[in-house]
Formats: structure tokens, sequence, C-alpha cells
């Protein structure tokens, strides 16, 4: 009772210290069948103290018309217009305009549950600091948080979360340039990227919300969908997601996947 009284003083004084506290970034491509629902679903989020970044890569619809549609309805939603370049390269457009102390994704194609970005903040202040939150797309059977080297284990091949950018808290001050400098011949995994390198970078313990946060929708020509790759295109994957990791952590890696697969 008293951690959680102590956390709602503690949102309170976030709140009237820092007027944004999440920025979300949407990339937009292609998506004018989808995009009146993804926003009206953060528009209307009770964690209202956040920024909307809707960055349109190129579309050749309506889209880009519709973010600017948007912007004029809701004083806290900004639009970033830009060349085609992927959904990796928005994003990066994204961040570097965002003002929160914490960044969510979502795909123009999807939605977040109204109390999906209030939960994750309520995550994010609580207990010990931390520079990430991650939560579900559907209810997991995980039902416990995990460390920081279990969390490295997880995104390098174990699976026990999704890779996705969405339904995820990001702390602003931890995704610089290097987070997302990820070669233009990727076309498959840039997420796996981008979530192995912010959890090498950071020195904190990951939380989580064992919940549904985040309502996914597959839709063919949206910008994160339209991918595809062969065996050259995994190779450079898997030379992208080990750049940052130094040669002792990925052997130790190595190591505890070969003693979990001879046990199992």
């Amino acid at each position: 009772m008293v951690r959680k009284i102590w956390n709602e003083m503690k949102m309170q004084v976030t709140k009237s210290i820092n007027k944004v506290l999440v920025s979300v970034v949407v990339p937009v491509w292609g998506a004018e069948k989808w995009l009146n629902e993804c926003v009206e679903s953060l528009v209307k989020q009770t964690l209202s103290d956040i920024e909307i970044i809707l960055v349109d890569d190129g579309s050749k619809d309506r889209s880009g018309v519709m973010c600017d549609e948007w912007a004029k309805r809701d004083a806290r939603i900004k639009v970033v217009h830009k060349e085609n370049e992927g959904a990796n390269s928005a994003r990066w457009s994204g961040v570097q305009q965002a003002k929160g102390e914490w960044v969510a994704f979502c795909d123009a194609d999807d939605r977040y549950e109204l109390d999906g970005l209030e939960r994750m903040y309520k995550a994010a202040i609580e207990g010990d600091e931390t520079d990430l939150v991650i939560a579900f797309l559907e209810k997991p059977q995980l039902d416990r948080w995990l460390d920081l080297e279990e969390c490295r284990e997880s995104v390098l091949g174990e699976g026990r979360f999704p890779s996705s950018p969405y339904a995820k808290l990001y702390r602003l001050s931890l995704l610089k340039n290097d987070i997302f400098d990820i070669s233009r011949e990727i076309i498959v995994g840039e997420d796996a990227i981008v979530n192995t390198r912010v959890l090498f970078k950071t020195n904190r313990n990951p939380h989580f919300v064992f919940d549904k946060v985040y309502e996914y929708r597959r839709n063919k020509t949206s910008i994160s969908h339209n991918e595809c790759g062969g065996l050259d295109a995994q190779e450079l994957f898997y030379t992208e997601q080990h750049r940052y990791i130094s040669s002792q952590d990925y052997k130790k890696f190595l190591k505890k996947k070969k003693n979990y697969m001879k046990d199992n």
C-alpha cells in the first residue's frame, strides 16, 4: 500500500515537472485504411501528457494528408514528412523530434489499448530506475520480471518476449543514432537489432507489464510488414545484431544456450 501511494505521488510530481511524459512515434506508409483508428487510440489514451509524432515515410496514398488533418485537430500531434527510407529510418526521424522522457512506438495499422501507455508508464517509475519497460501483444505465460542478463539472452534467441519495438517504453536518452544505425540492406529483423542494442547499452534491469497493451494487425501493405529476405539477408542481420556485443558477452550467451539445450 505504501509503495502504491509513493508511486502515485511520484507520477503526479513527474507530470508537474515534465509536460510530455511519453512521445509516441508512428511510422506511416500506405496506411490510409487504418490510420484514423490508430491515431484515435492514441489521442484517447488515459495518460494524456503525451505527444504523438506521425512520420509520413513518403506515402503514395492519402496517409500524409490525413496526418496533417490530425495535427490540426490535436495540438499534441506533430507531423514529419520525409522520403521513403523504411520503418527504422522513420522511427529515428521521430525520435529526433521527441520531447518526452520516454518513447513508445506504434505501427500505423495497429493501436494501443486505451490505458496501455499509462500502465507502461506506471511500471517505468515503479521501484528501481530503468531504461526499458516491456509489455505484451497477448496475455503472456511469463509471470516474473527477467533481469538484464536474461533479457539479453531472450533477444539473442530464447524469445521469452516479443522483439518488436511496440508494447515497450524506451528512455529517450538511450535512443541515439547508434541504436538506429542499421544497414539499408537489412529488410528483415530491424526490430530485433534495435532491441539487442538497447539491452546491451543499458546497465539497468527492464521493468515488465504482464498484460496485453497493444493490438497488432498484420496489414501486408504497411511499412513494417511488407518485407522478405534470403540467406544473404539473414547473414547481414546477424552481423548487424552482434556489432555492438562484445565477444565475451556473446560467448557467454552461447555457453548458456548450449547448456540449456543439453538440459532440455
